[in-house]
């Protein structure tokens, strides 16, 4: 039967469970929530310095494309080394797991994860 006389969509089952990397560890979405972020956070603060030192904003735009470039070059860097060639869900449930066994700054938060621990089961190598 064709899809069409179904009245279904095609679906591409490893769309749902992985998308591949485009740079580095980084997916397209993550690539862009990063970028966008560098450069969120860096545009009003290179427009003032700018602006102060320099006496005009026109060099804030060009040293915020520079930053949020170099700042997602680097994360591309640092995801790759985290995921492994995994898919991105696994770094976030990694990291869940840090929180909730290591905690930052001390700061520890229950995520439901059970400790890693040995199993008994009576057999000795030897």
């Amino acid at each position: 039967m064709r899809v069409q006389d179904e009245g279904t969509i095609p679906v591409v089952l490893d769309k749902l469970d992985y998308e591949a990397n485009v740079v580095g560890g980084l997916t397209s979405k993550e690539l862009a929530i990063t970028f966008g972020s560098f450069f969120g956070v860096s545009l009003p603060i290179t427009l003032l310095l700018s602006y102060f030192v320099l006496g005009t904003v026109l060099f804030g735009p060009i040293a915020t494309i520079l930053i949020a470039g170099l700042g997602t070059f680097r994360m591309t860097k640092v995801a790759y080394t985290l995921k492994r060639g995994r898919p991105s869900y696994m770094l976030w449930v990694e990291m869940k797991k840090r929180l909730q066994h290591q905690g930052v700054f001390g700061i520890k938060v229950q995520m439901n994860f059970i400790p890693s621990t040995k199993w008994y089961t009576g057999f000795k190598k030897g």
